[in-house]
């Protein structure tokens, strides 16, 4: 009987390890797949031309700031 309960213990803790383990790739898919939208994003707005660009109210180096969402105010000062 012990060992019946032993291996029900450490199945339980298995399934927890890997419920773990996918909830951790789960997150590292979704970071990964925001990254690229970024990156897709920027790679767009960097392809227009400066009209275009300003027909946005956009200059090229507003770009980053319009795509993470911060402002230029917020990015002074950090070290990249």
């Amino acid at each position: 009987m012990s060992t019946n309960s032993t291996t029900t213990a450490s199945q339980a803790g298995s399934g927890r390890i890997s419920g773990r383990l996918a909830a951790a790739l789960k997150s590292l898919w979704t970071a990964f797949i925001a990254w690229r939208q970024r990156q897709a994003a920027v790679a767009h707005l960097q392809a227009m031309s400066d009209r275009e660009l300003r027909d946005i109210g956009l200059s090229r180096s507003q770009i980053e700031c319009a795509v993470t969402g911060e402002r230029a105010r917020d990015r002074v000062g950090r070290h990249y």
